[in-house]
């Protein structure tokens, strides 16, 4: 007969997997993205950075997302397939306008970003988050106030892309919100072209530059690309982008959809070990256990034949992004002729709530376990010829407490109410 111990200690190595530097995305947008041809834009950005941008496009003048989810050209693109984000842009206005326009943005923008899954299942939309036009539109001025500043008509736009991306748990290139923090930290720099509404030059390289981070997760500070502006400036705007998108990446949904790999363990009485899968945002799972075994299930049972230490690692995907995460497991298998019931006075109170004193006996280590087998390192404190272990913040259940000395193991059994 053999009896398991074990011991661990968790050590969270977790890291995101983005070693593509290939990205297919599709633009649905109108002349805010067609300015400066703003998708080549963000290909010569990563191109200078080593990345490649694979990216098809239809934005004609005043398209809403309605008309794009009715246009035949911008559905057949999304229906291509292969897509990693479709990018979605709404008229300038329509978002910061009454409950009836933005029933219309909410719903259209919902459509579409169904009908990408249909063909693309590990595509992201994406919603690009345009600006306030740079007076605020005046025609608005005496129906709806809001709109008549661009501190207004701004704010109206950065909360409904918010909205519609939290609600549809889609990310943003939160392009207006890089403008907003130009304009307070850079005013000299101009991004409007003289309309005051569609982007400079400068403005489409802010735009391009989010963007790029935004689907990349690439630090913007290390771009070299500074397509037709000075230095300096596109330095200050890509200080922006850091500060406000690369700085806060979850703030605007990237990420939050990436696989997220957790897993917890107990000992079964055949000393095999089961793991329970506590993924989320994962379809395909790889273990690795530490001693060249390896499983493709999603809860597997592993046994292991020697003693040892091992690092247990799941790696959890799904589509193109995959992270893992690590646990360092201790396991030591003692023979029945190692371990003895220990004949000194019991531990009291048993049941137990809070405080558990046992007699002060000799020992190099006391351990505590639960009856999963997984072992606890208790905090002792000495008073009057006996050792005292907090339990107060145990859950109820069965315990033992075990004794180790001269490389021998002895145990007491203990109730927690």
């Amino acid at each position: 007969m053999r009896i398991s111990l074990l011991l661990f200690l968790c050590i969270l190595l977790g890291s995101p997997s983005f070693s593509q530097s290939k990205k297919s995305v599709l633009f649905l947008g109108n002349s805010y993205t067609e300015r400066n041809n703003l998708p080549q834009l963000i290909s010569n950005i990563a191109q200078s950075m080593g990345d490649t941008l694979v990216f098809d496009a239809h934005y004609p003048g005043a398209y809403t997302l309605l008309r794009h989810a009715t246009d035949a050209n911008s559905l057949n693109k999304m229906g291509a397939g292969h897509l990693d984000y479709v990018v979605l842009q709404e008229q300038s206005q329509r978002p910061a306008l009454g409950p009836d326009e933005v029933s219309k943005f909410f719903r259209y923008g919902k459509i579409l970003d169904s009908l990408a899954k249909v063909s693309n299942p590990c595509a992201e939309t994406m919603f690009y988050m345009t600006w306030g036009r740079k007076n605020g539109d005046d025609e608005y001025c005496g129906v709806f106030p809001p709109l008549c500043t661009y501190e207004g008509m701004d704010s109206l736009l950065n909360r409904q892309y918010r909205n519609i991306a939290d609600s549809l748990q889609a990310v943003l290139s939160p392009v207006g919100a890089t403008w907003n923090a130009v304009r307070k930290f850079f005013p000299d720099i101009e991004l409007f072209h003289p309309d005051g509404s569609h982007p400079s030059e400068a403005g489409s390289y802010a735009a391009a530059v989010t963007f790029y981070c935004a689907i990349f997760r690439r630090n913007p500070l290390d771009i070299p690309y500074q397509f037709t502006i000075p230095s300096a400036v596109a330095q200050n705007i890509k200080m922006a982008v850091k500060k406000v998108v690369f700085d806060s990446l979850t703030k605007w949904g990237i990420g939050k959809q990436d696989p997220n790999p957790s897993f917890s363990y107990q000992l079964l009485p055949n000393n095999e070990f089961s793991f329970k899968n506590t993924s989320i945002h994962a379809n395909r799972y790889f273990w690795n256990f530490g001693d060249g075994n390896t499983s493709v299930l999603e809860n597997p049972n592993h046994k292991y034949a020697t003693n040892g230490t091992f690092n247990v690692t799941l790696n959890a995907s799904r589509c193109n992004v995959s992270k893992s995460f690590s646990r360092s497991v201790q396991f030591q298998v003692t023979s029945v002729d190692n371990l003895f019931q220990l004949t000194e006075e019991h531990p009291y109170p048993n049941p137990v709530e809070d405080i558990l004193n046992i007699p002060f006996i000799r020992f190099d280590k006391i351990l505590i376990s639960n009856i999963f087998g997984v072992f606890f390192e208790p905090s002792l404190s000495y008073a009057q010829k006996q050792i005292a272990l907090d339990f107060s913040n145990f859950p109820a259940g069965i315990y033992f407490i075990w004794v180790y000395r001269d490389n021998k193991t002895g145990f007491w059994k203990i109730t927690k109410n």
